[in-house]
Formats: C-alpha cells, sequence, structure tokens
C-alpha cells in the first residue's frame, strides 16, 4: 500500500507542475497579446488571424490569459487542497484508542 500511495503521490506533484507549467505560458503569452494586439511581439502575422472574424490578437489574448492562465494555477490550487484533505481524512483515527470513549 505504501508504494501505491508514493506512486499517487509522484503522480500528484506532476500534474501541479504540469498545471503550473501551463499557467505561466498561458499568462506569458496573453499578456504579450494583450499588450501588443498586432502580435509582432510574438512574431506573429496577420495571416493566422484571416479564418477567424477578428482583426487583431486581443481576444486570443483574453482567452490565453483566463483560461489557459488563470484556470490552471486555480485547478492545481484545487487539486492540491483536496489531496490535502484526503490525506488528513484518511490519518484521522475512525476509533478510539485503547478502549477509550467519548464521556458526554
Amino acid at each position: 500500500m505504501n508504494q501505491s500511495k508514493s506512486s499517487f503521490s509522484k503522480l500528484l506533484t506532476a500534474l501541479i507542475i504540469l498545471l503550473l507549467l501551463l499557467g505561466i505560458g498561458g499568462l506569458g503569452g496573453g499578456i504579450v497579446m494583450l499588450l501588443e494586439p498586432s502580435g509582432a511581439l510574438l512574431n506573429l502575422t496577420p495571416d493566422f488571424l484571416d479564418p477567424l472574424p477578428i482583426s487583431n490578437f486581443i481576444l486570443p489574448g483574453l482567452f490565453l490569459t483566463i483560461v489557459m492562465g488563470f484556470f490552471p494555477f486555480i485547478i492545481g490550487d484545487v487539486i492540491k487542497s483536496i489531496a490535502v484533505a484526503a490525506t488528513a481524512w484518511v490519518l484521522t483515527p475512525k476509533q478510539a484508542y485503547h478502549k477509550e470513549a467519548d464521556r458526554n
């Protein structure tokens, strides 16, 4: 059982690290697109926008900033909180020690 906990912990850590990297990339790209809507800072040409009904990179920048930037941080925090709560639940004794009982 200890081996499975260790594997789960490693997978959880890897997931949180990947979400952190995704969030950093989303925030970085989104903020740069919002700062320079023409896409010049990222060497993007307006040809990328031809199939879309938009003329600049403001909407893609907002999408990157909000969906790919902030959401991974929120999801990572929720996953971490659930893991901590689950660990506390597993470690909390379910029965009294040495036949102790509540004396109310």
